[in-house]
């Protein structure tokens, strides 16, 4: 989407009412700025990006849920890992993905420059924080739901 949308491409009539959507939903597509060289493209695909992560969470937690068997059985093992990773260090990533990512407008940042100045880069870095993010959240999903099958 990104390599092959118009400069212009928010305004159409269907892609600004998915930035308007997505703005609404999350506060991580209305802190983006238009400034950049990329703005429209980078806002309608931020937008797109954000819209899905919710689908990216629950394949990723279905895809967890599925190898659980394996997952809980090293975890009744080693259960400091279990508390550490699943109920810590996941929400923390988590919280720190969704709230702190794209906020640089310093130019020679090499994530702002992929993301908002390169049709090729966008698509290569702009997808890493909502996926990581999704997959974050449905470890930690997992970890409470599962938190008294390994404390048993």
């Amino acid at each position: 989407m990104a390599t092959f949308a118009p400069a212009n491409v928010l305004d159409f009539g269907g892609a600004q009412l998915i930035y308007e959507l997505a703005s609404a939903i999350f506060p991580a597509v209305k802190k983006m700025k238009g400034d950049y060289s990329l703005g429209q493209v980078a806002k309608l695909y931020y937008s797109f990006i954000w819209i899905t992560s919710p689908l990216m969470f629950w394949g990723a937690y279905l895809e967890i849920r599925r190898q659980s068997d394996s997952i809980l059985t090293k975890c009744k093992e080693k259960k400091i890992f279990f508390v550490l990773f699943f109920l810590i260090f996941s929400p923390l990533c988590t919280f720190i993905l969704l709230n702190f990512s794209f906020e640089s407008k310093n130019v020679d940042d090499i994530r702002v420059y992929l993301s908002f100045h390169s049709r090729l880069g966008m698509p290569v870095w702009g997808g890493i924080v909502p996926t990581s993010a999704s997959v974050m959240a449905a470890m930690t999903a997992f970890g409470i739901r599962y938190f008294c099958c390994v404390f048993d």
